[in-house]
């Protein structure tokens, strides 16, 4: 089992290898997509701007969630293992060496 510092820092080593490609998708997207949709002028450009908004939101939204709050939530789910696997282990007898074989 890993210790806090070795998790957090694999976790930080492996973001920027695995998650740019999705991140620069994100960005393209709403680069040539979204923003001619929220500065839209012209007929029926009100309800570009609000699909324009829309989407811009969303996209931040998930982009900050995938950054932010999913690692946030792996070390605190593997904190609260870590705690209740301490507070197990001792109550479980460790066999000794003549007892195994």
């Amino acid at each position: 089992m890993s210790t806090k510092g070795e998790s957090l820092s694999l976790m930080l080593r492996s973001k920027g290898k695995t998650s740019s490609p999705s991140y620069s998708d994100d960005l393209v997207c709403v680069h040539s997509r979204c923003v001619p949709l929220w500065t839209a002028s012209g007929a029926g450009s009100v309800a570009r701007q609000i699909m324009g908004t829309t989407v811009i939101g969303g996209m931040l939204a998930g982009t900050c969630i995938a950054i932010f709050i999913i690692p946030a939530l792996f070390v605190l789910v593997e904190r609260l293992a870590k705690r209740r696997g301490a507070a197990l282990s001792p109550s479980v007898p460790q066999p000794s060496p003549s007892e195994a074989d």
